[in-house]
């Protein structure tokens, strides 16, 4: 990566809402790691968006020295925080040249930092997304994995070939800025779904570098599978 490339990677704590601190700490706690571990440390920013979480000063505290100091903390208790709004309200905030969105309930499971900022770096696109994939261990996860817009672990052909992860979103911040980000319409899969047409129209292409996360089961009630099939 070049030296004068500085990578803000936004975390949004919705998802972390379904889980108990000891959980999404440790997988916060991971990516973190897992993004040191292929470029240097001084070149990142981690900015953790909450909505009043009560837990922060305590994931803050258990961090070591060396990513502690990387940390930008960004509080939207009492504003409109949903999962988009939490991603969007990190860029602004941003300094670094490149937005790298990652879901705060994902593990690296293939693949580097650096591969998935590869195809934005070398201008071959504006867009790069990981792979995310359900666990397919119990049957309601075989259930998701099938119905959700995520691919089969190691089948890219799977999705499609516009198809946006923001889960694991590289976008060079300016432009990200400039197009509008992420639109506020529609449930979760929607507003994916319309920023991806609105690329395509656009023109641009999406890149999708061999790199790979396995995304937590929010929940694993049958009631809350019917919810999100709804």
């Amino acid at each position: 990566m070049s030296e004068f490339c500085r990578v803000s990677v936004i975390f949004e704590l919705d998802n972390a809402s379904f889980e108990d601190y000891p959980v999404w700490s440790s997988r916060l706690l991971g990516l973190m790691r897992w993004v040191c571990l292929s470029v240097p440390a001084e070149t990142v920013e981690f900015i953790v968006v909450h909505a009043g979480s009560s837990a922060i000063d305590k994931f803050l505290a258990m961090l070591p020295d060396e990513l502690g100091s990387r940390v930008v903390i960004l509080d939207l208790a009492g504003l409109p925080a949903s999962y988009y709004q939490m991603k969007n309200a990190g860029a602004q905030i941003a300094a670094g040249q490149l937005l790298v969105f990652l879901d705060s309930d994902l593990v690296p499971v293939c693949g580097d930092f650096s591969d998935l900022l590869a195809p934005v770096i070398e201008n071959k696109c504006m867009v790069a997304c990981g792979h995310t994939f359900f666990p397919t261990d119990t049957f309601l996860e075989r259930c998701y994995a099938v119905f959700w817009m995520f691919p089969i672990f190691k089948f890219p052909e799977t999705i499609g070939k516009y198809q946006l992860f923001v889960s694991s979103t590289v976008v060079p911040k300016q432009w990200f800025i400039e197009f509008g980000s992420f639109p506020q319409v529609g449930g979760l899969r929607a507003s994916c779904t319309l920023f991806s047409r609105a690329l395509q129209r656009a023109g641009y292409s999406i890149a999708h570098p061999d790199v790979w996360f396995r995304h937590a089961l929010w929940d694993d009630r049958v009631s809350f599978f019917i919810w999100r099939a709804l």
